[in-house]
C-alpha cells in the first residue's frame, strides 16, 4: 500500500468520525454521549500512530534505497520525533 494511499484512508476515516461526532450531538447533547462515542476517537487515535509509524518505515526504505551505504541520515531521529509528538 503506497503511502498516498494510507493518507486518504486516513482523511477518510477522520472525515468520517467528525461527521459521525457532529451528527451524534446534534442529536443528543453533548452530555449524552456513550462509551462507544468515546472509543471511536481512540481508534482514531491509534490508527494515527500506526500510520505515522508505516510513513516512517516507508520513508526509511526508500532513503535506504536511494542513499549510499556509507551516507548517514537522520530518518530514525526525525521518525521518533514525529512518533513522540504524536503521543503529546
Amino acid at each position: 500500500m503506497g503511502i498516498v494511499e494510507l493518507w486518504t484512508l486516513y482523511a477518510f476515516a477522520v472525515s468520517f468520525t467528525c461527521l459521525r461526532t457532529y451528527a451524534r450531538t446534534t442529536a443528543v447533547s453533548l452530555r449524552k454521549l456513550q462509551v462507544d462515542d468515546y472509543l471511536v476517537w481512540i481508534a482514531i487515535v491509534s490508527s494515527n500512530q500506526s500510520l505515522v509509524a508505516a510513513f516512517c518505515h516507508a520513508k526509511k526504505q526508500l532513503i535506504r534505497l536511494s542513499t549510499p551505504p556509507n551516507a548517514a541520515s537522520g530518518t530514525a531521529w526525525e521518525c521518533t520525533y514525529m512518533v513522540s509528538q504524536m503521543m503529546v
